[in-house]
C-alpha cells in the first residue's frame, strides 16, 4: 500500500461506520457502512478473505515468474532484443525481463558477445550494473 495511506473509520451519523485506506487527497472505501459491530465484524471476515485470496494468487503468480525467469536462455532472449527494430525497442524490452534475467543477460552480452558487433556495444554503453537496467 502508499505509504501516504492508512486504514481509518469513516463515521457517517446515519449510515454507521465503513473502513477507508485514506491519504492526501484519496479516499477509497473498502467496506459498506455498518449500523452495528456485527456488520461491521462481518465486513472485516469478508475484506480478510479477498486478502487472502488475492495474496494466494499473487504467490502462485510470483513462484510463476520466478520459474520462468529462470528458464530463459540468456541467448535467445539477446537474439530476441538484437531483432527488434531499434534501441528504444531494445531498451523496453530488457528493462520488463525480472531482473534475474536481465543480470544473465548482461552477463552473457558482456562476457560472450563480441563488442563490436551488432547492438553489443549499445548494450554496453547504456547497462547499469547497480540496477541491471539499460539506460
Amino acid at each position: 500500500m502508499d505509504p501516504e495511506l492508512r486504514l481509518v473509520l469513516e463515521e457517517d451519523a446515519d449510515k454507521g461506520l465503513r473502513l477507508v485506506a485514506a491519504g492526501t487527497g484519496q479516499r477509497c472505501g473498502l467496506t459498506r457502512f455498518c449500523g452495528d459491530e456485527e456488520e461491521l465484524d462481518a465486513e472485516l471476515r469478508s475484506l480478510r478473505g479477498e486478502l487472502d485470496r488475492v495474496a494466494g494468487h499473487g504467490r502462485e503468480r510470483l513462484a510463476e515468474m520466478r520459474e520462468l525467469a529462470n528458464q530463459a536462455d540468456p541467448v535467445q532472449v539477446w537474439q530476441e532484443m538484437e531483432a527488434l527494430s531499434d534501441e528504444e525497442q531494445m531498451v523496453s524490452y530488457f528493462n520488463a525481463l525480472p531482473r534475474a534475467t536481465r543480470s544473465r543477460v548482461a552477463e552473457h552480452v558482456l562476457t560472450r558477445v563480441s563488442a563490436f558487433k551488432g547492438r553489443a556495444p549499445q548494450f554496453a554503453g547504456r547497462y547499469n550494473s547497480d540496477s541491471n537496467l539499460l539506460e
